[in-house]
């Protein structure tokens, strides 16, 4: 380990001859406090000795980690953090810097938190491959120093199977340069180096842990990383050191001749032998590594290669370590046929596409041969014509079965016997699913008709995230639903992940092999009572109360989980933003689409500002370890305004408390720590808060939020002990951040923010500290006008007649809406008929209580109602059923919600079926959910119904004079005409529904009394029960006026209507017999 070197670089020299040579490996190297390189060397040229770099930490650096000067070398495996300038001059802070005559290999290498990686000036050149860059603060690369006199750009520089992320930017300077790049993976605009670069996240394992150990920075299974750098390795610098083998055969192959590829990150030549069955041969000569390695005339046996890597310093790779490739077997004869390939499901119109390929050595006739996707029909499609060997073949069209995108199974049969099969879930539109890797696996593909498949990159399934989900559908929505969503930029698979609503039976639902969810898209789940559900369907009920939703991996590990609370009928609920951790009511669902909708405000609050005035602070000795916690008494700490410490030379932000204040603060020379403290108030909501903290210390500190810490500045990672010091020295404090900080020990109330300093050294000479603490709240943004019209669309938008069997015809059939407002204009441009009927409106405005009317036949209807009426346009996909049907009026796409749907039923009102009346709603304004009750409806007064005007029901006498009655029981079934109008029974046809269910005498005496009530009535009707002892005098016990509560002295239940009726019991206490009767009266000027 190489300590601080205040004076001057840790290594420096010059020139290697002959027999030299210079090789750093395992070693640690610490930053100078000073501005000093690490490393300067100069001097060392191909094809003589040059500086050789294995495995090295740096740790930091003002200056340069390597400074070469006509100095060619070769890095591999260090790992190279904390580069940035320290003061401002005319140069630049890289973790290595190449000058004039220099050549450099830097290959699977680590920079993490540096201003640039690599800065190449004056005509050199640069080989940058398998490397990994993370958080390059200025740009990664920088090729020119044009602030620095008689400064020329670099020469060349090539880039190959690189990631880099979170860069502010990846060139500097590339102006003059030759800078080619092939297979990286960097933003977008950065892709004119080259081709085979993507713009995607490679998925590291644990990105935000930092580069050490190594395997942090690994990509994670099925990443886009993996696979699809040069020759087949993954991008990035987490792959092997040494050469690689590509153009290996399949495990069993019948070839006797092979051409093996060999390549490496910074590989110059190789040797290899062959290892057959298990006995291996003699190493060839070295060989460069654009020679292949070819074998021939091959027996059948098992096979592996092993290589030894030579690297461009001309190291060669330890014997005792080769590289080896993995086993395969040659055979005689391969003895499948064709297998299937590559399928492509695709939503229709489009046309399927299968793929079948020939891994034999002779020719496959398909004389024989059949597709099916239905194990009962294995003969669905003749397959006709010849296989070559190697050769593949795409059908399409009728050339293949019918399959779904939703869920499907293919199947091959050759004579009878099934061949080969697979089966899907659902699939990622603009991709295909097909066999790939030498095992030949099913995985998602990027389309290649005719050519071998190319696996495409998978964001890991870790990231998947429940966005949204109802659990208690009524009129608006179809069923319970869940929707998943991906927030990758690269396809995911979810196929094999548990979904459950039961935490002790996390492995409830496991979702279709091979279903996929596109970059940023969604899949939706939905209920079902079938226990074998189809690929979008789970088969089990949401309870919207005490639930949780989960996702679990195949091995047991939570991915996500979200709590279903209590929700009331058709109440959606959904992350917003998509994936966050804001949970939300939503205005409507958008099951399949983004939750983005409502504009969201950041409203900000500074919770300890800059140059706070009360700060405690304790500057003469240590403090009890409990200082950190709001408990901590600190009355005796001194008190003074921030900034605080010592500093000899000017600062951004002057000290308001040093040495010479009143209280001073005391520096000691030596001293390591010194400690701060300051109280706040907080009355927000912490689970709805995002903290941020802005710094201005020298040199180091910790921060503790109410006895947790939540962040370190310039202290390196790990446990605190005696050795813990500032990780670089900080020449003068400058402001810094903010960074997010986490808010899970953030408290309502008072709250204590707790820091301590660090010094770099014993010899520090200044301390400096000051910080803000801001919090930041997302609240609903103004809403959007878009969501406000849906929502009015919603509110006030009213199917209220259908004439669904008149005498005529289909031709005479229409449905009436309404624009029930008293002063909103409704625009139906894009309302749609989903149930019942297809329809969708046009450009229309419905002015405020107005109506409009779809019709069967406009000539036909104009013919029967005369001309006037607002239609708004024609049906012409068949007719309504005659005896009962779900109509459905739903908001325009692409939004699936219900406007409302109910089912209407001959059986409710005989004369509205093919009699001449139609059905006409009683009340716009009743709930939703009771439209499907027979109380809602009647027949209308008119022959041919009342289209496009108000319906006919408004009072008792418009009824009765309508249909031709009067007073009395026409009809002989013992109700009085005005029990007929307000419970929606026709007064000409007797009725068998008893109106009075029970009378009982409870063990407590008194009486109990049942009745029938209508759940929707007109709304001149007033319903009393009353009681009398005599049968002369009445008394009311309770009292509903229309659609009102019951109110009264009588002790009264009512139920949940059912079948358009409510229950209703009446308790009367004990005393007198008593009997009890319901009586209906009419309000108005004929019916008092």
């Amino acid at each position: 380990m190489f300590p601080p070197v205040a004076t001057s670089e840790a290594l420096k020299g010059s020139t290697l001859r002959e027999n030299d040579f210079l090789l750093l490996h395992r070693n640690v190297f610490n930053p100078s406090p000073a501005y000093n390189d690490i490393i300067l060397f100069s001097g060392a040229q191909r094809p003589g000795p040059i500086l050789a770099a294995y495995d090295n930490i740096f740790n930091g650096s003002t200056d340069e980690c390597f400074d070469l000067n006509n100095c060619d070398a070769h890095l591999e495996g260090n790992v190279f953090m904390n580069v940035h300038l320290s003061t401002p001059r005319n140069s630049t802070a890289n973790a290595v810097a190449i000058n004039n005559d220099s050549r450099v290999t830097l290959t699977r290498n680590l920079f993490h938190n540096i201003d640039h990686a690599v800065l190449a000036k004056n005509g050199a050149a640069f080989q940058f491959e398998n490397n990994t860059v993370v958080n390059a603060t200025i740009a990664a690369i920088n090729l020119n120093e044009p602030l620095r006199p008689n400064t020329l750009p670099a020469g060349s520089a090539e880039l190959e199977s690189n990631i880099f992320l979170e860069c502010s930017a990846i060139f500097a300077h590339p102006g003059e340069v030759e800078v080619t790049g092939f297979h990286n993976m960097l933003p977008l605009d950065d892709h004119w180096i080259g081709e085979g670069n993507l713009a995607l996240d490679p998925f590291l394992y644990n990105l935000s842990a930092g580069p050490l150990p190594r395997d942090n920075w690994r990509p994670l299974p099925d990443s886009p990383a993996i696979g699809s750098g040069k020759s087949g390795r993954d991008r990035g610098a987490l792959i092997p050191a040494g050469a690689a083998i590509s153009g290996l055969p399949d495990p069993e192959t019948h070839l006797r001749r092979i051409a093996l590829s060999v390549t490496g990150a910074g590989v110059t030549d190789y040797r290899f032998r062959l290892i057959v069955n298990g006995t291996a041969e003699e190493w060839s000569p070295p060989f460069r590594v654009e020679t292949p390695i070819l074998l021939q005339g091959l027996e059948p046996g098992t096979y592996r290669v092993e290589l030894l890597a030579r690297d461009s310093a001309g190291y060669w790779q330890d014997e005792a370590e080769p590289t080896s490739s993995r086993d395969w077997q040659l055979v005689s004869r391969i003895q499948s046929g064709a297998l299937l390939n590559e399928v492509e499901a695709v939503a229709r119109p489009a046309n399927d596409r299968v793929e079948l390929f020939n891994p034999r050595e002779q020719s496959v006739s398909l004389e024989g041969w059949f597709l099916s996707d239905n194990p009962s029909n294995p003969t669905k499609v003749a397959l006709s014509g010849t296989l070559e060997p190697g050769a593949y073949l795409s059908l399409t069209g009728e050339e293949v079965p019918n399959l779904s995108p939703s869920g499907d199974e293919l199947l091959l049969y050759h004579d009878g016997n099934l061949v080969d099969s697979i089966r899907w879930g659902m699939q990622a539109s603009g991709y295909a699913i097909g066999r790939h890797g030498p095992r030949r696996a099913w995985t998602l593909c990027a389309p290649t008709p005719g050519s071998p498949n190319r696996s495409t990159g998978l964001t890991p399934p870790r990231l998947l995230r429940i966005n949204e989900w109802l659990t208690d559908p009524a009129v608006r929505y179809t069923g319970e639903f869940v929707e998943l969503f991906n927030p990758g930029d690269s396809p995911m698979h979810v196929g094999g992940i548990w979904l459950s609503n039961r935490p002790d039976y996390p492995r409830r639902h496991q979702i279709a092999a091979q279903s996929y969810i596109l970059p940023g898209g969604f899949l939706v789940l939905h209920s079902t009572k079938d226990r074998h559900p189809q690929a979008d369907e789970f088969p089990f009920r949401l309870n919207g109360f005490r639930q949780w939703l989960m996702l679990t991996s195949e091995d047991d590990i939570l991915i996500d989980q979200v709590s279903l609370r209590a929700q009331t009928p058709d109440h959606v609920e959904g992350r917003n933003p998509d994936g966050t951790s804001h949970v939300e009511s939503l205005p409507f669902g958008t099951p399949g689409r983004s939750n983005n909708r409502a504009a969201r405000v950041e409203q900000l609050s500074t919770l300890v500002p800059f140059q706070h005035s009360e700060w405690r602070f304790l500057d003469d000795q240590h403090p009890r370890s409990e200082w950190i916690t709001p408990a901590f008494a600190d009355s005796e700490w001194e008190t003074g305004p921030a900034p605080l410490g010592r500093e000899t030379s000017a600062l951004a932000i002057p000290l308001a408390t040093t040495g010479k204040s009143a209280p001073a603060f005391n520096y000691r020379r030596g001293r390591k720590n010194y400690y701060f403290r300051t109280a706040f108030d907080f009355d927000g909501d912490p689970s709805r808060t995002l903290l941020s903290l802005a710094t201005y210390v020298d040199d180091g500190a910790i921060f503790y939020l109410n006895g947790h810490e939540i962040f370190r500045h310039n202290v390196p990672e790990g446990e605190l002990n005696e050795d813990t010091w500032a990780r670089e020295t900080i020449t003068n404090a400058s402001l810094e951040g903010p960074f997010p900080v986490p808010s899970s020990s953030l408290l309502v109330g008072t709250n204590t923010l707790a820091v301590i300093t660090y010094q770099a050294s014993v010899t520090s000479s200044d301390i400096v500290f000051d910080c803000e603490l801001t919090a930041s709240v997302s609240i609903p943004g103004p809403p959007d006008p878009s969501e406000s019209a849906l929502q009015v669309l919603l509110d006030h938008l009213r199917i209220t007649e259908v004439m669904y069997n008149p005498p005529d015809g289909s031709a005479g059939e229409f449905i009436e809406v309404q624009n029930t407002s008293y002063d909103l204009p409704l625009n139906l441009a894009g309302v749609r008929f989903t149930a019942g009927i297809e329809f969708t409106f046009p450009d229309l405005t419905l002015e405020p209580r107005s109506h409009t009317v779809i019709v069967k036949d406009r000539e036909f209807f104009e013919l029967i109602h005369g001309p006037g009426i607002n239609i708004a346009g024609a049906f012409e996909d068949g007719k309504l059923h005659n005896d009962r049907e779900a109509i459905a009026l739903t908001l325009p796409e692409p939004v699936d919600a219900h406007i409302h749907k109910f089912t209407y039923d001959h059986a409710w009102h005989p004369a509205t079926d093919s009699t001449g009346f139609s059905l006409e709603l009683r009340d716009p304004d009743r709930e939703l959910e009771t439209w499907n009750e027979r109380s809602a409806w009647m027949p209308s007064f008119a022959r041919h119904g009342s289209p496009g005007s108000p319906n006919g029901a408004s009072s008792y006498q418009s009824w009765a004079n309508a249909l031709g009655v009067h007073g009395g029981d026409g009809d002989g079934d013992l109700l009085d005409n005005t029990f007929e109008y307000a419970f929606g029974f026709n007064p000409s046809v007797g009725q068998s529904v008893p109106l009075l269910l029970e009378q009982s005498v409870p063990p407590s005496g008194g009486l109990t009394t049942t009745y029938h009530a209508p759940a929707v009535a007109p709304e001149d009707v007033i319903f009393s029960i009353e009681s009398s002892s005599d049968l002369k005098n009445w008394t009311a016990e309770a009292i509903r006026i229309a659609n009102g509560s019951w109110t009264g002295e009588g002790s009264l239940e009512a139920t949940r209507p059912a079948e358009g009726l409510s229950v209703i019991r009446l308790h009367l206490p004990p005393g007198q017999t008593r009997f009890t009767r319901m009586k209906v009266n009419i309000l108005d000027s004929e019916a008092p």
